[in-house]
């Protein structure tokens, strides 16, 4: 991504990209690319993008792999492509060639139903990076010497063929040429950095299209991103639930086949969003509509959370055991055998969710209701020659956001006593701070500046709060450990995990009392005045 067009301006004509390696002529290219997905989105929940793309008045199917690894910029992508024979072939899986077809029937277990999910229009300028001693070689341009291909992108992203345009970028990207040295790209890739005014990303254009959607509601007309105060609070947790679907998804993949936690713990921020959401302004539709979905939700976030947890336990104990003596990293392998073990189980038992029929129909269903404007929406009772009820986001968030801060500041009496706070109450200190900070954030665009100071102040709340429970969840599955009472070395780390657990109680105290002091109440009152 490219913060100043203008880089990506001179990258269209300087002739070197870096000393012995030139830019062969530009040329412009207009593309168009249809993201294809089933209904329930079987291909990026296992890694795959699925691109038809027209590009001089042919058309070109390709396959590729997402990045679910590390997070780095240069990305390894499975790629297979194929040609159609004419655009009436475009959604229709069966009319496709060897050997995508094959490969899709077999991802897709049969079922062939294909939908737009997204819609990415580029204007590409496409640059040849030459291997040469100096310019003005005869052979410099030579099927030997190419190196890579530098594109230039002006981006726009729809959500639909025929809708407006939701967001534009400017991207460059640089691919390895066939049978090219990874070594030479990246010596290139230290050149763009050295000269780059954007941030290098591994997301891919399929990622970032369906999260700048995601942050718009459906089938309206305008491009407003983010939930607007005139909009029915209905609406509004609709596109809660329309972000936080669209993490779900990008992650899933990862949290099946990477050995990074993170894809497990954005997944699980995300079911805590949506059902948070659902718990604030949940009673804005009819019950029964959004019951089951709800119930699935639950059931992965609860999967999720076993999972993570075990993650967090197992990178505290390991990275104990680091800064400890062979012997002692010898005493705590048993303990770290068992509960990767126990992690082990609890992903499998995720995936045999993620796997199943009723996950898949969870997301369809889901997709179709965070899609469908006015589903499900309660219509308010009200009396002969009485108002309705206020249902818009001006009108009912302000004293939503008030009413949550004032059950956070309601623990200030727990603090002025002068006695420990018992766990027990922070943990409930732990869940308030929660779906106050997720208000806020859901209406950041809205608040203004006033809001920046708070809501930070909230998060190092939350942080120390978040680390001693931590603390106390290792603390309970070290003391389930039959052999702890033996072991010396498990000992030590439940007294560092005190230490730890005392640390953070104490800045839990200071952080409280700065975050609920006069100073943030002002904000607060500014910021909600913005609404």
């Amino acid at each position: 991504m490219v913060k100043d067009p203008e880089w990506s301006r001179q990258l269209a004509v300087i002739p070197e990209l870096a000393p012995g390696y030139w830019l062969g002529p530009a040329t412009t290219v207009p593309v168009r690319d249809i993201y294809l997905d089933t209904p329930d989105y079987q291909l990026l929940r296992q890694g795959y993008g699925l691109r038809v793309r027209t590009q001089s008045d042919a058309q070109r199917v390709t396959l590729k792999s997402l990045r679910v690894s590390q997070r780095i910029a240069v990305v390894r992508r499975l790629e297979i492509e194929a040609t159609l024979a004419s655009a009436a072939d475009r959604y229709n899986l069966e009319q496709w060639p060897d050997p995508i077809r094959p490969l899709l029937i077999e991802l897709l277990h049969g079922q062939g139903l294909l939908r737009p999910i997204a819609v990415v229009r580029q204007t590409r300028i496409k640059r040849i990076v030459y291997r040469a001693a100096e310019p003005g070689q005869e052979d410099v341009a030579a099927a030997e010497n190419v190196v890579a291909e530098l594109s230039l992108d002006t981006v726009a992203i729809l959500a639909q063929l025929e809708g407006p345009v939701l967001a534009e970028s400017n991207e460059v990207e640089l691919e390895l040429a066939p049978g090219g040295d990874e070594a030479e790209l990246q010596t290139l890739l230290a050149s763009l950095e050295d000269q780059r005014t954007g941030e290098a990303s591994a997301q891919s254009k399929l990622e970032h299209a369906l999260t700048v959607i995601s942050r718009r509601s459906a089938g309206e007309q305008v491009v407003n991103e983010g939930i607007q105060a005139a909009m029915h609070m209905a609406e509004a947790c609709r596109l809660i639930w329309r972000e936080q679907l669209t993490t779900m998804l990008l992650n899933e993949a990862g949290v099946r086949f990477s050995d990074d936690i993170e894809y497990v713990h954005d997944m699980r921020v995300a079911t805590r969003r949506a059902r948070a959401a659902a718990r604030l302004y949940g009673n804005y539709f009819e019950g029964k509509l959004i019951r089951r979905i709800l119930k699935s939700l639950r059931r992965t976030a609860r999967l999720l959370g076993a999972v993570r947890d075990l993650d967090v336990a197992i990178a505290k104990l390991e990275s104990f055991a680091a800064k400890q003596s062979k012997t002692a990293r010898t005493g705590l392998a048993a303990t770290l055998d068992a509960w990767r073990t126990a992690r082990a189980s609890a992903h499998g038992q995720l995936l045999e969710w993620l796997n199943s029929d009723p996950y898949a129909a969870f997301v369809a269903d889901f997709t179709r209701f965070v899609e469908t404007s006015g589903k499900g929406v309660r219509k308010p009772a009200s009396k002969s020659g009485q108002p309705d009820a206020p249902f818009q986001v001006r009108h009912v968030m302000p004293s939503m956001v008030l009413n949550r801060f004032e059950s956070v500041r309601s623990f200030e009496v727990m603090f002025e006593r002068g006695n420990a706070v018992p766990i027990t109450q922070l943990h409930l200190l732990r869940i308030e701070c929660k779906y106050l900070r997720y208000n806020l954030e859901f209406v950041d665009n809205l608040l203004g500046p006033e809001a920046h100071h708070l809501i930070a102040d909230l998060r190092r709340l939350q942080e120390h709060l978040g680390n001693l429970n931590d603390a106390a969840v290792s603390i309970q599955m070290v003391a389930n450990e039959a052999n702890t009472a033996g072991s010396p070395d498990l000992v030590i780390y439940l007294r560092t995990q005190d230490r730890a657990m005392r640390k953070h109680g104490a800045l839990v105290g200071e952080d409280f009392r700065r975050f609920v002091s006069l100073a943030n109440r002002r904000r607060l009152a500014l910021a909600i005045a913005n609404i």
